[in-house]
């Protein structure tokens, strides 16, 4: 018995019949002269016509006869008809179709000829209809116009980039700012915004966090294109991931926070001062308060020993000798005394404005002579050489006399009171450059650096607890300060160092100049 091996679908009619009724695409057979001899189910559902209403005509006058905007749509013209005039096939071509109630349906279809001994019989067309695809596509465009329309409005610099960094958006606020368009700050374009001082570091801070997949800031500079002012912005980043974490792409934004950095600079900077001021009001209530106690020290210090010597020259018992040294103690204290309030009187008033010059000719080589004999017995009680290195010539200028004489005698007074015992200070007086110049050099206890800065300021001295060695206001320095400036001159004071000396260097003009 002999069994036939034909399968039951073997023969090609029944085949396509088979496949095309269960497919979700159309599918259409057409003869040589484009008349319809096959529609399957699902063009019957994608085009509202019934089969037998399609058996036999034209698919071009059912489907494709005119354009959305009316206008008709000769076969010649279409794309699909290449494969009927030319038996070429057309293949993943998009158009739109015309439902049976005159809506349009977006397609993607292919065309092929059929073919017998090389001879045209007839095509076969395949359409998928695509609206859901355009209907997807239409939403993401409005999402993307969406994105941009708000991208556009935000008060921020916004951008996206790849995961490897090079940018791929930035909106229209970008631009505008920073003048670059958006093909310009595509890829590495951005950094042409940025400050070159600025660029290496987050170029650098990017390649260390960039692995991390963390959000991302950072403050740069960035140049704003309408006046070239290079303000500060944060820029901030934010990794977009797939649903499988894969990096999609980073999205971020920079925000202007000049005012803020400039507002917290000034708030630091006010801090900083409001520091400074109260320390500075510490200080000079503590300064206050070693002058007071020195003030007091000063005064009750001769008055003590006048009060002594007093008592003991009521008893009437001393020799002549011992109450004539009684009587020079008195006098020594009691000009003490006095030059302590004088001074206070004199930084009374340069306090208040009210120190004036008595202005004058003088020759300062008598000046210099008079200040050195009053303090030359001070000199020769402690042991202290003084030599004094002056020109021959007179030296004559304008200035008030007796004030430039307390300045020469405050200056010696004070290298021969920090001047040991066996030590020497010198006293140069010279012409130079139309002015008059005079330097007192001491061989005492200098001045450390420290406190050279202050050493003209009221109230300042080296040493001011209660067991200093040396008395005095620390008045004097400062008067002669204010002295030497009234007189349009300048006043100095140089040491190398504790224990090694110091010099005062005084120049005043020699010029008539009224103070």
């Amino acid at each position: 018995m002999s069994h036939s091996t034909k399968a039951p679908w073997e023969d090609e009619g029944q085949l396509v019949h088979l496949l095309a009724s269960h497919t979700v695409e159309a599918f259409f057979m057409m003869d040589a002269q484009g008349h319809l001899t096959y529609v399957n189910p699902a063009a019957e559902r994608m085009f509202g016509w019934s089969r037998q209403e399609m058996l036999g005509q034209v698919l071009h006058d059912l489907v494709h006869h005119h354009h959305p905007d009316g206008r008709p749509f000769p076969m010649d013209a279409c794309p699909l008809g290449l494969v009927m005039r030319e038996g070429r096939p057309v293949q993943g071509h998009e158009d739109l179709f015309i439902h049976r109630d005159g809506s349009f349906i977006p397609v993607y279809c292919s065309n092929a000829p059929i073919l017998t001994e090389g001879r045209l019989m007839g095509a076969a067309l395949v359409v998928h209809d695509i609206s859901a695809r355009k209907r997807t596509e239409e939403d993401r465009a409005d999402q993307v116009r969406q994105f941009q329309l708000l991208a556009d409005t935000l008060p921020h610099l916004a951008w996206m980039s790849r995961p490897d960094g090079s940018c791929e958006y930035v909106n229209r606020p970008w631009c505008v700012y920073t003048g670059l368009s958006m093909e310009e700050s595509l890829g590495g374009g951005w950094a042409r915004a940025i400050h070159p001082e600025d660029l290496p570091r987050i170029l650098a801070h990017w390649q260390r966090t960039r692995d991390t997949l963390n959000g991302q800031e950072a403050e740069l500079r960035l140049r704003r294109a309408s006046d070239g002012a290079w303000r500060w912005f944060i820029a901030r980043a934010q990794p977009a991931r797939a649903s499988d974490g894969t990096l999609l792409r980073w999205i971020g934004s920079c925000t202007d926070i000049d005012e803020q950095r400039r507002a917290g600079q000034e708030r630091l900077e006010l801090l900083r001062r409001v520091q400074a001021a109260h320390a500075a009001a510490e200080e000079a209530n503590r300064l206050k308060d070693d002058f007071l106690a020195t003030v007091s020290h000063e005064l009750r210090t001769p008055l003590t020993a006048i009060l002594g010597w007093l008592q003991i020259l009521r008893t009437r018992t001393l020799s002549e000798e011992k109450r004539a040294r009684a009587l020079e103690t008195v006098e020594r204290n009691a000009r003490v005394q006095a030059q302590v309030i004088e001074d206070l009187l004199d930084i009374s008033r340069i306090i208040t404005g009210k120190l004036h010059l008595e202005p004058g000719p003088l020759d300062m080589r008598n000046v210099v002579d008079a200040a050195l004999e009053s303090t030359r017995p001070l000199a020769d009680s402690k042991g202290v050489k003084l030599e004094l290195e002056t020109v021959t010539e007179p030296l004559p200028m304008w200035g008030d006399a007796g004030r430039l004489q307390q300045v020469v005698w405050n200056l010696l007074s004070n290298a021969i009171k920090f001047t040991p015992q066996g030590g020497l200070v010198t006293v140069q007086l010279r012409s130079l450059d139309g002015s008059v110049e005079l330097r007192v050099t001491d061989t005492g206890m200098g001045i450390s650096p420290a406190f050279l800065p202050h050493l003209f300021e009221r109230f300042r001295q080296q040493d001011s607890s209660s067991r200093r060695a040396h008395g005095g206001l620390g008045l004097g320095l400062a008067i002669v300060h204010h002295l030497v400036e009234l007189h349009g001159g300048q006043v100095s004071a140089h040491s190398p160092g504790m224990g090694l000396g110091a010099s005062f260097v005084l120049r005043l003009p020699r010029k008539h100049q009224s103070p």
